[in-house]
């Protein structure tokens, strides 16, 4: 399909994860601009798209970020698009978790590597 991400599964630290140069990063810092910027490139993706999240170098997030975040990856399911993540941080694994909402947002059902944050 013509314009559809560029995917494949690699192995990295024994564990199978997808890969794809098309990822969209989630910045260092998640706030409510960068979750504008995020929803735009969610929503370009359109219905039936393979979305890949790359959370891996997030340090920082604010609550409603994440609660935001997790509304869009609900959005673009229900549009039919499927949500894999790559990578994550732990900052965002926990704070997931804390808002218990990391089920919601795939976490569980993902081989996930998380990358913890140098400072």
């Amino acid at each position: 399909m013509p314009g559809a991400p560029t995917c494949s599964t690699r192995a990295v630290d024994g564990v199978l994860v997808k890969s794809t140069r098309d990822a969209i990063r989630l910045p260092v810092v998640l706030d409510g601009t960068a979750v504008d910027e995020l929803r735009a490139r969610i929503e370009h993706a359109g219905a039936a798209a393979w979305l890949v999240l790359d959370g891996s170098y997030l340090q920082r997030v604010e609550t409603t970020a994440v609660q935001r975040l997790c509304a869009l990856v609900l959005s673009a399911e229900g549009r039919g698009a499927t949500v894999t993540w790559i990578r994550m941080s732990a900052t965002l694994v926990n704070y997931a978790k804390l808002l218990g909402i990391a089920e919601i947002m795939r976490f569980a059902d993902a081989p996930l590597r998380v990358r913890e944050s140098n400072g």
